[in-house]
């Protein structure tokens, strides 16, 4: 066993005894160190091996020709490249681990890249990779590079990924094309920031798994596939760009969306914690989640027929959900606008605290739905008799009907400062009697509402909403007869009696 070192910044063969320092071609025994500084490349033309390697060269590269291999046991690499031209019969050069072999990149100013076609190979369940620094990948002798681990490959900082590199092709600039295929484990071990995966990556073998033990690993990658395998951990996978696909349940405690496209092919069940800050969300089957959810941006698309079940636990405050039904079973917590084109079953408590919850499906189930101060609700479709809608006590709240004709639902609380505006509807005169609201248009009575409170007076503000609907509004006892719309045509008989407009009714 010797250590070796490449003799001068000078470009040469791997195989050429004069280019180290030995004056021999270093063998599978020996201790390799690159690391002469300058600018030059170090050419594999054949089988090269080394018992460890030291590359510390940031502008050196080893190239490995053709379908020519380095192995190498153990490796420390601090910057430098490491391409294959990919053009020879058999494929790109090949780098190789042996069995139990520790390959450490270390934390450093300058990554470490990979490009020409090369495929590293972490060739045995027993190799591991720790990952402190930055893989770029795409160099000037090609775009290309793939990474195939079969063991453990742990990024150890919040730095360590795998990064794209810009480059140079006749004139233009192209992105790196990096691509993952992970046989063995995947993992990030350290730091509780964010690492990132901008290659393709995937899932191959059923002995696939990603792990995050701490902060977050997300996939920016242009095309993602988690058919296989696992994906465990207390920590965050997240998608910021691309496209990924899955076909398998994530057992990991959090899972965010914030860019890109994600799409579940099987039936979803997650008990963790979900949120979706930006992207799209497309599921085929029914998918259930159990943890706690959180829509903040993006969309989330559900095939027709389906039913998305969300925890006891959810949240929106931004986003969209089209498609199928949505199922509430718990407290649902509106924090911001946010838009539901889909039917929903609502056997919970939905409270609006902010921004305008637009309900563009059918709403079912026998829940509650709360409209806090300086918020709202509307309406798109049918609501259910056995659903209820309730205006905050003192709030200043909106609740708009679409189709008004089609509400059922009761509605509670509805006082001073709070609003209905029916779209379609001309009204000019209402009158309350045993818990309902009928409008008027002149003598003829065009929509009844269900108001479950009680009123000491019976009197309500009757206007258009200036979009060929109508407002109502409930008047303060401090309101003249004079300040209100002025409606003097006589009602046909109610319960029993005749009597005019509201405003005719008393002072």
């Amino acid at each position: 066993m010797a250590a070796i070192f490449w003799n001068t910044g000078v470009s040469g063969f791997w195989n050429t005894a004069s280019d180290w320092s030995s004056n021999t071609v270093p063998g599978s025994n020996d201790d390799v160190t690159i690391n002469a500084a300058g600018t030059y490349t170090v050419t594999i033309s054949t089988f090269a091996g080394a018992n460890s390697l030291n590359f510390d060269a940031p502008n050196a590269t080893i190239h490995v020709n053709g379908s020519d291999f380095l192995q190498v046991g153990t490796a420390t690499i601090t910057g430098g490249t490491i391409d294959g031209s990919g053009s020879a019969v058999g494929g790109p050069g090949i780098i190789q681990d042996i069995p139990s072999g520790v390959w450490t990149i270390a934390a450093s100013a300058t990554p470490l890249i990979l490009g020409g076609g090369l495929t590293w190979q972490v060739y045995y369940s027993t190799d591991v990779v720790n990952d402190a620094g930055t893989i770029n990948i795409g160099d000037a002798a090609g775009l290309n590079a793939t990474i195939e681990n079969s063991g453990s490959f742990n990024l150890t900082t919040d730095s360590a990924g795998i990064g794209l590199n810009s480059v140079n092709v006749s004139g233009s600039l192209n992105s790196g094309i990096g691509n993952f295929a992970n046989f063995g484990t995947l993992a990030k071990t350290g730091g509780t920031g964010t690492s990132h995966i901008s290659a393709s990556y995937t899932s191959s073998g059923g002995g696939s798994k990603i792990s995050v033990s701490t902060g977050t690993l997300e996939f920016d990658g242009p095309s993602n596939t988690f058919s296989v395998g696992t994906i465990i951990g207390p920590g965050i996978i997240a998608f910021g760009a691309g496209s990924s696909n899955f076909n398998i349940n994530p057992t990991i405690a959090n899972f965010l969306i914030d860019g890109g496209s994600v799409s579940f092919s099987n039936t979803l069940s997650y008990g963790g914690n979900f949120s979706e800050t930006g992207g799209s969300l497309t599921f085929s089957g029914s998918p259930t989640f159990r943890g706690t959810f959180s829509l903040s941006g993006g969309s989330v698309t559900l095939s027709s027929g389906q039913t998305l079940t969300l925890p006891a636990a959810t949240s929106f405050s931004g986003g969209s959900i089209t498609g199928g039904t949505v199922a509430l079973n718990g407290t649902t917590n509106v924090n911001g606008s946010a838009v539901i084109q889909a039917a929903v079953a609502n056997n919970g408590t939905i409270d609006v605290n902010a921004g305008l919850l637009d309900l563009g499906g059918a709403v079912s189930g026998n829940g509650t739905i709360t409209i806090n101060n300086g918020t709202g609700v509307e309406f798109g479709q049918a609501s259910a008799t056995s659903q209820k809608v309730n205006f905050a006590s003192g709030s200043k709240a909106t609740l708009k009907l679409d189709q008004p004709s089609a509400f059922q639902s009761a509605i509670t609380d509805f006082q001073t400062t709070d609003t209905i505006d029916l779209a379609g509807v001309t009204a000019n005169g209402a009158f309350y009697s045993s818990g309902n609201l009928t409008l008027y248009n002149g003598a003829t009575p065009v929509l009844q509402l269900s108001l479950s409170t009680p009123y000491s007076r019976n009197r309500f503000v009757v206007g258009p909403d200036g979009v060929g609907g109508t407002v109502v509004t409930v008047p303060s006892h401090r309101c003249r007869r004079a300040r209100a719309i002025s409606i003097t045509t006589a009602i046909p008989t109610f319960s029993g009696r005749t009597t005019t407009g509201p405003w005719q009714s008393g002072n």
